[in-house]
């Protein structure tokens, strides 16, 4: 007799809720409807036929382990879905992972597998509730690297399961079937960062992956600055009604942290080292339409708080103000309404009538203020030092500036120009 083979499988875990307080009768009919339920699944009669399924019987539930199709588990949790949707007697829910195993016979000579592709799947299952379909990090990189499923990947963190083990775990579900409710094990369990080879989504703008019906307010904060993002999450996490999902060094990670675990609010640093804030918001709206963003920056510049609320910034927070205007910026924004304090809203109506500085009047009054004369400054932009006297002396009227050094002083002032 030949050694069993190590193999790849893709296992589908289904547990029924709440089997063990059903009177025998009725665990017998649930059984019977998830029986039922599988064998009328599209990929249970193919993988079947093309002997590329086992399932397994669990007392209460059942383990569906395909080869060689890795879709095939996500197909079939959310057709059963879909089914016990519209079944009201009985709920179910789902784990899947994707791991290697070995496939054995039992006592009684049926075809079995043993491995920690099973074992995962069990322990993913169980950090569902009724409804879920849950899938380990392994299974959404995957499916990740498929369009139609990059939509419907809701990034979880990781959790501590059986034996201390700790699993990074995905919320899958659809318009039509799945739970888009954070499972209660995960809900107010520490947030773990997620690695940056996480699944991608695609363009579109799916509803909140949480508080749809009451979880906590999932926040993304971006901020190039590890100690405060730091503080940030200890804030927000010590909040009854809100806590931080993922964090973003750069405006690039920003949007790559965005399609993965879709925000119901965003902290956006409006400095950041590869793109500004403010490019990141654009950026991300762009794909997102409905995302809720809200500027955090030292600035008080009236020029960069106006373009990022014409860019969609839903608030325009400043760092030196107290924390508990920051949470309630946050719950304002996550309701729909705009959060401008009143002392940033005043500086807009201030400097409301402005007469905006034009490019090449921005680009001069940079290089001002990089201590450049005008015949240097003439050279560097490829224009003539008559022109720069000229921009010199709109720039300086715009402002109503007695100097250059005010004009400076001014253009920083109003995050016109940045040193």
């Amino acid at each position: 007799m030949h050694d069993p083979i190590l193999e790849i499988a893709h296992v589908l875990f289904i547990d029924t809720v709440a089997y063990s307080t059903f009177p025998a009768d009725r665990q017998r009919l649930a059984v019977r409807t998830l029986q039922d339920a599988i064998s009328c699944t599209s990929d249970y009669a193919r993988s079947r036929d093309n002997e590329q399924l086992i399932v397994l019987p669990t007392g209460d539930g059942a383990a569906l382990v395909f080869f060689r199709d890795a879709e095939a588990p996500a197909r079939c949790a959310l057709e059963l879905a879909t089914c016990f949707r519209e079944e009201s007697a009985f709920q179910v829910r789902m784990g899947i992972h994707t791991g290697p195993v070995y496939r054995i016979a039992d006592i009684n000579a049926n075809r079995n597998v043993t491995g920690g592709g099973i074992n995962v799947a069990q322990r993913v299952m169980e950090l569902a509730d009724a409804g879920h379909i849950l899938v380990s990090k392994a299974v959404a990189e995957i499916l990740g690297e498929v369009s139609i499923w990059r939509e419907c990947l809701h990034d979880l963190g990781r959790a501590e399961v059986k034996h201390g083990v700790w699993l990074h775990v995905f919320n899958l579900y659809s318009e039509t079937a799945g739970n888009p409710h954070a499972p209660s094990r995960l809900s107010s369990a520490p947030v773990v960062l997620p690695v940056s080879h996480s699944p991608k989504a695609t363009s579109s703008d799916p509803e909140p992956a949480g508080n749809v019906h009451g979880d906590r307010i999932r926040v993304l904060s971006v901020d190039d600055h590890p100690l405060l993002r730091e503080g940030i999450a200890t804030l927000i996490n010590n909040q009854p009604d809100m806590r931080v999902v993922s964090e973003a060094s750069s405006g690039e990670e920003a949007l790559e942290r965005f399609r993965v675990v879709h925000p119901d609010v965003t902290l956006m640093d409006v400095r950041l080292p590869d793109m500004n804030g403010i490019d990141a918001l654009i950026a991300i709206r762009k794909e997102f339409p409905n995302a809720r963003i809200l500027m955090v920056t030292t600035s008080e510049g009236t020029v960069e708080i106006q373009r990022a609320l014409a860019s969609g910034a839903r608030g325009y927070m400043l760092k030196s103000m107290p924390p508990r205007d920051l949470v309630e910026s946050i719950r304002r924004v996550y309701a729909g309404k705009k959060s401008i304090p009143s002392a940033i809203a005043a500086h807009l109506a201030e400097h409301y009538s402005d007469e905006a500085l034009t490019a090449p009047e921005v680009e001069v009054l940079q290089q001002v203020a990089a201590g450049s004369r005008n015949k240097k400054i003439a050279e560097r932009l490829l224009i003539s030092e008559e022109t720069v006297k000229v921009h010199v002396r709109h720039i300086m009227e715009k402002l109503g500036a007695s100097d250059r050094a005010q004009a400076v002083a001014i253009g920083i002032k109003r995050g016109i120009i940045h040193l």
